[in-house]
């Protein structure tokens, strides 16, 4: 989802990124470990892959470190580990850790171990034209140029589909409709990170079936800021935890009602123990 920024759209840009990555530190603070240690690594997650949704400052990273395609491997892990940083601050702090989140996040690192390798591939190729490869349109070719951008945008879709099926759940245990209110516009969010992966993909298929698929280059850079916006707007909502539902309600049986008259035997055995139970010191005689 790179695109180019003009300085309003920089300025935009670093403003909600700060934003948000402040908000997500806040609230580390007030969740137990390992919960606050994953909201950490989210929010310095956040410092670095933002920014560089603009094409200008992975240019930079490129001439910083000297290797052309380092702010595309930089960028991409960062949204990775942002967006699997904050899966598993909504489990770990709810404790509703299950099997689905081992396929949510073990899903996720093979498929960024897979986009590494690809990078590492693509590094070795004789491309005239490596930038272009990197950062213009979505190369199709040679072949490992194109499976390296798709499990880039597989990637982003993955864990974003996994976060979307978590806040299902806290949808299902909202009670209030601002609780009903933010589930659904978290769903929506991770909806539309969803889409950045899928527009990827696309660029890239589009290009290696000589498809012009310019318009999807001018949209993606508005896109992408207006997903930062209301992510950062999103967490700021959030930043007194009510979200997390008091640590979600269904990672706990609901209490279960009993009559006033609950105590009394139940059975026959019940009742002898009661009878020859003697009554406590200072207790009134007929008090059981």
């Amino acid at each position: 989802m790179n695109g180019a920024y003009n300085l309003l759209g920089e300025c935009l840009l670093l403003a909600f990124t700060l934003l948000a990555s402040l908000t997500v530190f806040l609230i580390g603070r007030r969740v137990a470990y390992p919960a606050s240690v994953a909201a950490y690594g989210a929010a310095v997650a956040a410092l670095v892959a933002d920014p560089l949704l603009s094409v200008a400052n992975l240019h930079r990273v490129d001439r910083v470190v000297g290797i052309v395609g380092a702010g595309l491997l930089l960028v991409h892990l960062a949204f990775m580990v942002r967006l699997g940083g904050l899966l598993l601050l909504y489990v770990l702090a709810t404790q509703t850790w299950s099997f689905r989140h081992h396929l949510a996040i073990g899903g996720s690192c093979l498929l960024t171990a897979v986009f590494v390798l690809l990078w590492l591939v693509v590094k070795t190729l004789p491309l005239p034209e490596a930038e272009s490869v990197f950062y213009h349109i979505r190369a199709g070719r040679p072949p490992a140029v194109l499976w390296m951008n798709v499990s880039m945008g597989a990637g982003l879709v993955y864990i974003a589909a996994w976060s979307l099926v978590e806040f299902t759940h806290f949808l299902r245990s909202a009670r209030t409709t601002y609780e009903h209110g933010l589930a659904c516009v978290a769903m929506l969010l991770y909806a539309l990170a969803g889409v950045g992966g899928t527009l990827t993909i696309v660029e890239t298929l589009g290009h290696a079936t000589d498809v012009d698929i310019t318009g999807v280059q001018r949209v993606k850079g508005p896109f992408a800021l207006v997903l930062v916006a209301a992510a950062a707007c999103v967490w700021v909502s959030q930043i007194w935890l009510r979200p997390l539902w008091r640590q979600r309600r269904q990672a706990s049986p609901p209490p279960v009602w009993r009559s006033p008259g609950w105590r009394r035997a139940s059975s026959p055995f019940s009742a002898s123990i009661s009878a020859r139970t003697p009554p406590m010191a200072g207790a009134s005689p007929g008090r059981p």
